[in-house]
């Protein structure tokens, strides 16, 4: 089976009704694809350059760079939202709402090769409903557009999506309304997510839950903090319903010890070196708000 068809399959086996989420991106550039859903979100770059796309779906949700160049698609819908760049080179598109691209409309060659495929700190305020990032956060979100996604802790990448991805894991809209996605947890589809339960802490001073893709949602830090010092363990955590933890193994992310250099410089954040350390951090954490997040599910 190859991309377009394991695409097509996941689209006949979701529901009319319901908004299909694709994870880690879409590549269907050069294939025949004709045809995309409504009410699709995709997480990641989304590459449908050279297809035979003539018109783009409703409420279609591109968290990164939607590549629409070469194809027949000759306006641009107002309920499109692409939280990187729009790439119409060699298209008829004249105008796209201003509303729909939070990074670069990429028109010509130029400015394709000057573009850059960075988090953008707009879509983030956005999603977070703020006027400012808090320092903290701001300072991840450059230190990965430097870096790379994956690269300074195993597992872990930030992106932005926003609050209907947390439909797979609770049915309060109270609780959904109180979650901002941060990014990926590990490499199998896990969640970080802050959650803005208490409105007299800044969105800082607010815990870091972990959703699991197999089930489980767990507290793992007290604040934004000490969520960066469990990134200086460079683990990607295991979940489930029973419990989380994190195994360390022999590899060492690319970037690891510029991170670990980078949050002691700046927030005088120490590295966590052992999983004693760990899991006191985590229980502490935990012993706060474990509960009553599971009451708030």
């Amino acid at each position: 089976m190859n991309d377009l068809e394991h695409f097509e399959s996941l689209v006949k086996e979701s529901p009319n009704s319901a908004r299909l989420t694709i994870k880690g991106g879409l590549f269907l550039g050069g294939t025949q694809l004709a045809h995309l859903p409504d009410n699709l979100t995709i997480i990641g770059d989304a590459l449908f350059s050279r297809t035979q796309l003539s018109r783009l779906p409703e409420n279609l949700k591109v968290t990164g760079t939607l590549y629409i160049n070469a194809t027949k698609i000759k306006t641009i819908p107002n309920s499109l939202k692409v939280y990187g760049n729009l790439d119409i080179r060699k298209t008829d598109v004249k105008n796209v709402p201003a509303s729909v691209c939070l990074g670069q409309i990429i028109r010509t060659d130029e400015e394709a090769e000057s573009a850059t495929n960075n988090l953008n700190v707009d879509a983030f305020k956005e999603i977070y409903n703020v006027a400012e990032l808090p320092g903290q956060l701001d300072h991840l979100i450059k230190f990965q557009n430097k870096y790379g996604f994956e690269n300074f802790c195993q597992g872990f990448g930030m992106y932005v999506e926003d609050k209907n991805i947390f439909k797979h894991w609770t049915q309060s809209s109270e609780l959904m309304e109180q979650l901002v996605c941060i990014g990926q947890a590990n490499s199998t589809g896990s969640i970080y997510a802050i959650w803005r339960c208490n409105e007299k802490l800044p969105l800082d001073g607010q815990p870091i839950i972990a959703f699991g893709d197999e089930g489980g949602c767990w507290i793992v830090a007290d604040n934004f903090s000490d969520f960066l010092r469990l990134l200086t363990y460079d683990s990607e955590p295991t979940l489930s319903h029973e419990n989380i933890y994190f195994e360390k193994n022999d590899e060492e992310s690319e970037h690891h010890k510029k991170y670990v250099s980078y949050v002691k410089k700046n927030f005088q954040i120490n590295k966590l070196k052992t999983g004693a350390e760990v899991s006191e951090l985590i229980s502490k954490a935990q012993g706060k708000y474990q509960k009553i997040l599971e009451q708030a599910l």
